[in-house]
């Protein structure tokens, strides 16, 4: 019934069909982390070569380090999921300690990853302004969810995480990072997992409404509670201005964080065309 209803995200050209592709979507996997080692530095080489940590980024007076954002650092709407600095003796940890809720309820809380590469080198690789939504391209078979993205800080991000990237407005792609975060593409992109590895060709046939079946009115429906969500820290600054917002960031609250996230995922059941008996099936198919 879904895919009836709703295009894949993707259509790849055949023939002398073109590719369908309404978001402009591309991924992009920015650095490899094998090939482009010789490009990060550790919090300790940093320091020892004079660099000064200025809120999450290490600076001198020639060049800015950012940090290398990997897929243990985020989940669903969380870009403060890990902490390296929480990391027995600051190590390589496979499996980051779960922050406290009162550190992240302090806006001004930022997290470390494990290297921070030159801000000089990420400019090369992409343009986008603010932020960009990241997603775990290797999972961890013991999440409770199979696709875990989030919009993450102007920063480097490993090849454990795979950076998205749009050609529609900043606003309008909030309704597409929402989808993406939805029970309803949980579901779908289940059905075509065989492991914990999500390929690009997986998600490309993931059925994803258009930008253009979204009107204004939608869109700020869904923006409104998208940015209530990522925007939890300051260092989501320039990504909530450049979607519009300029208040302040909001408070961490699981309850209210539970209660927008189930706002978007009946709006997105409706959005599919699901009815109620379908969402319920969805969410608990032995009942």
């Amino acid at each position: 019934k879904i895919y009836q209803r709703v295009p894949v995200l993707i259509r790849e050209a055949r023939g002398k069909e073109a590719e369908h592709n309404p978001w402009g979507i591309s991924f992009m996997r920015m650095f490899d982390m094998s090939n482009d080692s010789h490009l990060f530095k550790t919090c300790q080489e940093l320091k020892q070569e004079g660099y000064e940590l200025n809120g999450s980024d290490f600076v001198s007076n020639s060049e800015k380090y950012v940090r290398l954002y990997e897929a243990k650092m985020i989940n669903l709407y969380n870009h403060r999921h890990g902490d390296f600095s929480d990391a027995q003796e600051g190590g390589r940890a496979h499996i980051l300690p779960r922050i406290p809720i009162d550190r992240l309820k302090d806006i001004g809380y930022k997290t470390s990853s494990y290297y921070w590469v030159p801000l000089s080198d990420v400019m090369d690789r992409s343009k986008l302004d603010g932020g960009f939504f990241i997603f775990r391209s290797i999972n961890n078979s013991a999440n409770a969810r199979a696709f875990l993205g989030a919009v993450a800080p102007y920063s480097g991000v490993g090849n454990s995480a795979v950076v998205v990237q749009t050609t529609v407005p900043k606003r309008k792609e909030n309704a597409l990072w929402a989808a993406f975060s939805s029970i309803v593409f949980e579901y779908l992109i289940r059905q075509k997992l065989g492991g914990t590895n999500i390929n690009f060709f997986i998600l490309k046939q993931i059925p994803v409404p258009g930008p253009d079946t979204f009107d204004e009115i939608e869109i700020e429906f869904i923006a409104s509670r998208v940015i209530e969500l990522v925007y939890t820290a300051d260092d989501m600054t320039p990504w909530a201005q450049s979607v519009g917002f300029s208040g302040a960031p909001f408070e961490f609250n699981p309850s209210r964080r539970a209660e927008l996230a189930a706002e978007l995922d009946a709006f997105y059941a409706k959005k599919y065309g699901l009815n109620r008996e379908e969402l319920r099936y969805i969410l608990d198919p032995s009942d």
